[in-house]
């Protein structure tokens, strides 16, 4: 019968490249495990804060009606209305278009001017918006969503001449050929304008990637990667927790 040194030791003896096989399996199994979540899981739960926004808003829509409308106006100091509202758009001719991404945190939707514009935070506890630059005819639009106060629907709005410094401000993602009259007709066209607003799956973050899917296919996956870019410290987090837990769980008894 050994004793218990001699156990210690034979599994010090394990050959190496075994070892190696090993963590080599438990990076693949932590990695995959780390897509999964973020791709469903964490953009769900980072989005609680928003849903508690909405919830508090329907609450005190009635006793403090002036603090609701600071809480979902356009983040623009300029005039911004319903795609479907919108006059008719005569400028048709194609030509290149820059794509900007901008968020802006919940709480700072009351200020239009831009400058609290946080793109450092999580970007899916944000109000998302999409500036759009055409540098032929210095041209610059933002297409944004937001709930509808008086019928609680979704609904897509343009802002046009827009100060190009707003699109300086955010962060560019991609170009596509386009006019501001297809831009307007394909805002149009989204499906969740008009549908029931839910902070946790029908909102202006939804409204902005099926508008930019109508598009380009491309640009929606430079959009995708973009997010996934801001968002890489959270997940480059989690993989270390997974790593460390891994090593706690799993190879550290074999060692005790």
């Amino acid at each position: 019968m050994s004793s218990p040194s001699q156990n210690r030791q034979n599994q010090s003896n394990i050959p190496f490249v075994h070892l190696i096989e090993f963590h080599e399996k438990l990076f693949l199994k932590a990695y995959r495990q780390t897509i999964r979540l973020f791709r469903s899981g964490f953009e769900i739960c980072a989005k609680i804060p928003y849903a508690s926004v909405a919830a508090s808003k329907r609450l005190t829509r009635k006793s403090c009606p002036s603090l609701v409308r600071e809480s979902i106006v356009p983040s623009l100091n300029v005039p911004v209305v319903k795609v479907q509202q919108c006059d008719e758009e005569f400028d048709e001719t194609p030509r290149e278009a820059k794509f900007a991404f901008r968020k802006t945190d919940l709480k700072s939707w009351k200020n239009s001017s831009g400058e609290t514009n946080t793109n450092s935070d999580s970007a899916p506890i944000q109000h998302w918006a999409v500036v759009i630059h055409f540098p032929r005819g210095n041209l610059t639009y933002v297409f944004e969503a937001y709930e509808d106060e008086e019928t609680g629907k979704l609904e897509g709005y343009r802002a046009r001449h827009v100060d190009y410094e707003v699109f300086e401000k955010a962060k560019e993602f991609g170009t596509a050929d386009t006019s501001p009259r297809e831009l307007l007709e394909l805002a149009k066209k989204v499906k969740s304008n008009g549908t029931e607003y839910n902070p946790i799956d029908n909102n202006c973050q939804t409204w902005l990637k099926e508008f930019l899917r109508n598009i380009s296919q491309n640009l929606c996956q430079s959009f995708e990667r973009l997010l996934v870019e801001l968002n890489l410290p959270i997940i480059v987090g989690f993989f270390l927790f997974l790593i460390v837990l891994g090593y706690i769980v799993v190879i550290r008894p074999r060692h005790d």
